[in-house]
């Protein structure tokens, strides 16, 4: 019998077969349209389908079929989707356990009355996880276990694990949004204590004067509210007493340090501007504010936890910036954060910008020589990591571990890429866990809580001006799992009115293509 003949039977039964089992569209093709539902939602809203995008492909049948892939291949703006690029990085490079330490140096021997008759020294490590509560313990191992009560010389704050430009600090919020004193906007130095950001409650006190307080206390702040006006509220414009969403935007944070003998260091904060009289009739009013620079805000903490456990210094607060040599110097001991693990669950659940710029500027750590690590190391140390662990993002630009950037763009095939990668990883449990459930917590909590596919999906959310994006794993009713990366970059994203119904068709397709 001929050969060939041979063959050609054998390779006609062989793609009969198989094309039986698996269908042709998921041996020879993908899908590069969009569904007609999901377009006809995209032309009510003006949206351009140029600027939209959508990849998802099956992560649990064999062969792996790439439901949809439209322009998968185009550069987008992630927005805050970038923070899945960060975390998932630091996961690959630095470990779940890995830890920030902050270092705690004084140039002197405490005696055994618990007095240091020198400076203290406190090295920032990057750690995003000094809350008050952490500075608090930190303080207290100090002054408890170490015998620290009074110290007759400076306190030194040292900033020199980063190298963080003029420029790189002075135009983020300009560049961004304006919006100078939004926690989001701070500058992530690496010794920050609450993320630079005050917990401001607005009262009025039995007089109908405004009041301010921080919550937690801060007893070396003194807020001084002489230039608060409380405006009376307009009842063509506001019939039913409802306070604007954007009171606050108006105020403005002037500070100064107190000069008098008997200061103590505190810090003196300045708020003016008006508030209308609605928003503060029925309830006080909780905003958070950066409205402190790094090292203000990190001398009211300190001062006031200090005070607060009967400490008490007599020299002043200084930032340094350089390195200095540890020779000379009496070292107390090593405070290591929360470990990295714990950190990404506020990092994608909340969005929290800080906190993923502080792990972005700290990727290098782990396999640097360099002591001092900056934004254009971690620009490349993140694709060096990524090609590792072969994942292409070779055509991606990076200039902001959190996605606040007009600059930022990837494709979705690399986003889709790391999610594939990030599923079959064994830390894919703690990637999946710090991502928002749909419906049910972080940001995605409040806007689907009535949805049917409520707790389907882990998904992390992404939004600046003309950017609305979505990314993470979706699980259908039969139990099945598919990574979804939906973008938006368009300048009528804003107005959109049906972004609710597009997500649930594109969840609706998913079921209905789970074969």
């Amino acid at each position: 019998m001929n050969k060939n003949f041979v063959w050609t039977i054998f390779w006609t039964i062989f793609w009969t077969i198989l094309l039986t089992i698996f269908g042709t569209t998921e041996i020879f093709a993908e899908n590069k349209t969009l569904p007609e539902d999901i377009k006809t939602e995209f032309v009510k809203a003006n949206i351009n389908l140029e600027n939209v995008g959508l990849y998802i492909q099956n992560l649990n049948k064999a062969p792996q079929k790439i439901l949809i892939n439209y322009n998968g291949e185009k550069l987008f703006k992630p927005a805050s989707v970038m923070k899945l690029v960060t975390t998932y990085a630091g996961i690959l490079n630095l470990g779940t356990d890995f830890v920030w330490q902050t270092k705690i140096y004084a140039d002197n021997k405490v005696n055994e009355d618990g007095i240091l008759n020198g400076n203290l020294y406190i090295f920032g490590g990057g750690d995003p996880n000094l809350t008050f509560d952490e500075l608090y313990k930190l303080l207290t191992k100090l002054f408890v276990e170490y015998n620290v009560k009074r110290i007759n010389g400076n306190i030194i704050f040292n900033n020199s694990l980063f190298n963080l430009s003029d420029e790189l600090q002075n135009t983020l919020a300009e560049d961004f949004d304006g919006y100078k004193f939004a926690p989001y906007n701070v500058i992530p130095k690496p010794l920050i204590f609450d993320l630079q950001t005050l917990n401001l409650l607005f009262y009025l006190d039995a007089k109908n004067q405004i009041q301010v307080k921080t919550l937690p206390q801060l007893s070396q702040l003194v807020i001084n509210t002489k230039n608060l006006i409380l405006s009376k509220n307009n009842k063509n414009k506001n019939k039913n007493k409802i306070c604007p969403k954007d009171w606050e935007d108006n105020l403005i944070y002037t500070n100064k340090q107190a000069n008098n003998k008997n200061s103590n260091n505190k810090i003196i904060l300045n708020i003016a501007g008006s508030i209308p009289e609605n928003c503060l009739q029925n309830k006080p009013q909780k905003i958070y504010v950066a409205a402190l620079n790094n090292f203000e805000n990190n001398v009211v903490f300190f001062n006031s936890i200090w005070h607060q456990l009967g400490g008490k210094i007599f020299g002043k607060f200084i930032e340094e910036n350089q390195k200095i040599s540890l020779e000379n110097l009496h070292y107390f001991f090593t405070y290591n954060s929360k470990s990295l693990g714990e950190t990404i669950k506020p990092i994608n659940k909340f969005s929290n910008n800080v906190m993923t710029r502080l792990l972005y500027l700290s990727l290098p750590l782990k396999n640097s020589n360099n002591n001092t690590f900056s934004l254009e190391k971690s620009n490349k140390t993140i694709k060096e990591i990524l090609a590792k662990h072969n994942i292409s993002f070779d055509n991606a630009i990076f200039d902001n571990g959190a996605g606040l950037s007009r600059k930022t763009k990837f494709s979705l095939y690399s986003l889709n890429a790391l999610l594939i990668h990030a599923w079959n990883n064994k830390k894919m449990p703690e990637f999946i866990q710090s991502l928002p459930i749909f419906g049910e917590d972080g940001t995605l909590k409040k806007r689907y809580a009535n949805s049917i596919y409520k707790g389907q999906a882990h998904l992390k959310t992404g939004h600046i001006n003309g950017v609305k994006n979505v990314a993470g794993y979706y699980q259908t009713t039969h139990g099945n799992r598919y990574t979804i990366s939906f973008f938006i970059n368009d300048e009528n994203v804003a107005t959109m009115q049906n972004y609710y119904d597009i997500i649930h068709l594109i969840f609706d397709y998913i079921e209905s293509n789970d074969k």
